[in-house]
């Protein structure tokens, strides 16, 4: 999503090992974050994604518009840009590889219970990829969890 490649992107600038992990298959559409901001679009340009943005079908809002059977209202809003949600995720994870990051997709990510014996410098993290099976555990000293409104990888305890 935004948040995590967001971040990979500034990490891996920063010259950090990232690995950017996406639990769906991807790119995939969704509902949500096709409407940004000047704020948005300040970040988005300050990450480096902006150009490609304009480049790619993002679409320039000035008036909301609302009809319901002949009756109509229109507002001016403050400068948006409605882009496909897709087509934001895409070109902020072609950034983040770009700039150093390794990126997978439809592997599930499980923080595990901290582990003093086996945590000395990091935590585990189990990911299971649904295509292959293939299930590994890594370890890391940081770990972002940017899991959006529906579910959180981290362990209960």
């Amino acid at each position: 999503g935004v948040a995590g490649s967001s971040f990979a992107i500034r990490s891996s600038q920063a010259g950090k090992t990232v690995l950017l992990v996406e639990a769906s298959s991807f790119p995939r559409e969704k509902v949500c974050g096709g409407c940004l901001n000047t704020r948005a679009q300040n970040q988005l340009s300050e990450l480096g994604v902006l150009d490609e943005l304009l480049q790619n079908q993002a679409v320039s809002l000035h008036r909301l518009r609302i009809q319901v059977n002949e009756k109509t209202a229109t507002w001016n809003v403050p400068q948006m840009l409605s882009v496909r949600r897709s087509t934001l995720d895409s070109i902020l994870v072609r950034r983040a590889v770009h700039c150093g990051t390794r990126f997978v997709d439809s592997t599930h990510a499980t923080v595990m219970p901290f582990d003093p014996l086996l945590d000395k410098g990091g935590r585990r993290v189990r990911l299971r990829n649904k295509q292959t099976g293939m299930d590994i555990s890594v370890s890391a000293p940081l770990i972002v969890v940017a899991a959006g409104l529906s579910r959180s990888p981290l362990p209960r305890n």
